[in-house]
């Protein structure tokens, strides 16, 4: 079977190449990170998996994709996260956000349905790319999970139903030495995903026949990115040495509805993940360490008030 490589293991293909946001937090929230205990753990760990798929309407094989996403998740329900992201002209502006149609540019998606998995730059077949086809992304899923991750993240959330509020604690805990570039360093990331969208899809009754509702001819849409309220690029993680502990609170209202459907609190789930470099200069990288791949994510827990 050909092995597909993470530059992690073959660096030296990345190094032959060449030899974020601010926040408005007031005093009263800083003094409540402040004084949160620390829940993240500080033993190491290894990498976890961030897939994300981008797919759209209109594409007649992405239900085959998002198949295979759930079973990847099936099988390490604890390692990979999925945020199915809608873009590009097979997703005929629907569902699509802003922040997604830049990611699909920034990662040079060209072919749906793609996976970008974890971000890792990856060697395939001699030639590296972000976007990869569905049939090697347990391959290079399991390849990223058997390495050490410098960097562990926990989240707590809880959403307020009547004002649509949703608080979002987030701590890191930095296990080793970043390996980021010193001018870019690490961001944290928070995507807001949304499962049980009932619309329409290509493909979906033969590929997928099990989010098929031949009763209504639609399709069960789940992982759809509703919005990063860190931003396509993540907002950036002020100090990322060793034994460094980062903890803070992100506020955020949620929209009614996001590119015209509804957006149903019982049927979000809120994935965080940590980052190094740029996500939106991810063409553009010269040395390993810019490559903006995911160092660790977890899933939010979740309540309501």
């Amino acid at each position: 079977m050909k092995k597909f490589l993470t530059p992690i293991i073959g660096l030296s293909l990345i190094v032959a190449f060449a030899a974020c946001n601010p926040d408005n937090d007031n005093d009263k929230d800083k003094d409540k990170d402040k004084e949160e205990p620390a829940y993240v753990s500080q033993t190491p760990q290894n990498r976890a998996i961030v897939l994300e798929e981008y797919t759209g309407i209109n594409c007649g094989w992405c239900p085959d994709g998002h198949k295979m996403g759930d079973e990847l998740r099936a099988k390490f329900p604890d390692k990979v996260y999925q945020i199915n992201i809608h873009a590009g002209g097979y997703a005929a502006n629907t569902y699509t956000t802003p922040e997604g149609t830049a990611l699909n540019t920034a990662f040079g998606i060209t072919g749906y349905p793609t996976g970008v998995v974890s971000r890792e730059l990856v060697n395939v077949g001699g030639k590296m790319m972000y976007a990869l086809s569905r049939g090697v992304w347990e391959n290079v899923a399991t390849q990223i999970m058997e390495h050490k991750a410098y960097a562990n993240v926990a989240s707590k959330s809880t959403i307020d139903k009547s004002s649509r509020k949703l608080s979002c604690s987030v701590q890191v805990y930095f296990t080793d030495s970043s390996e980021a570039d010193p001018e870019e360093g690490n961001s944290i990331n928070i995507a807001i995903v949304q499962d049980n969208i009932w619309g329409t899809q290509d493909g979906g009754s033969t590929l997928y026949p099990a989010m098929w509702d031949d009763a209504t001819k639609k399709y069960k849409h789940n992982h759809m990115l509703r919005a990063f309220i860190t931003g396509a690029a993540g907002e950036a993680i002020p100090d990322n040495a060793k034994g460094t502990l980062y903890k803070k609170t992100f506020e955020y209202t949620i929209p009614e509805t996001i590119s015209n459907e509804a957006v149903v609190l019982d049927d979000l789930e809120i994935i965080v993940f940590v980052t190094q470099g740029d996500a939106l200069n991810a063409m553009k990288i010269t040395q390993a360490n810019q490559i903006p791949k995911v160092i660790n994510a977890c899933k939010s827990t979740l309540t309501f008030k």
